[in-house]
């Protein structure tokens, strides 16, 4: 269990209007502006950058379509710290409207085709 103060310093606490609420059940998301500190945001970064590789590197079979790969994100501390928030937790069931159980296996980014003319 994370400490209060811990969760404070990563996620921030937000409420949310019926309006704000009804309209993440209907479009399935909405803008959380504010809701991640810039202490978590900077944690995030970093733990991207020292996660991502490119397709190359990883010698990969998924071709030249994969730009960047990234595996385990979701088993960094500052991912776990801030879905093991207090604030985060909060902010979910808020707007779903039951827990939810965090899971997470790999990441991509897809390179557009290059078609020769």
């Amino acid at each position: 269990m994370q400490s209060q103060e811990k969760d404070f310093s990563l996620v921030n606490n937000l409420s949310f209007s019926r309006d704000e609420i009804e309209a993440f059940r209907r479009q399935g998301f909405i803008k959380l502006k504010g809701f991640l500190s810039e202490r978590a945001i900077q944690s995030l970064k970093q733990a991207a950058r020292s996660k991502v590789i490119s397709a190359r590197e990883s010698k990969s079979a998924y071709g030249d379509s994969f730009s960047r790969l990234t595996y385990d994100l979701g088993t960094t501390d500052a991912v776990k710290n801030i879905y093991s928030s207090i604030a985060f937790r909060t902010a979910l069931v808020t707007l779903i409207g039951h827990p939810l159980i965090m899971t997470e296996s790999q990441s991509f980014e897809l390179t557009p085709p290059e078609f020769n003319t």
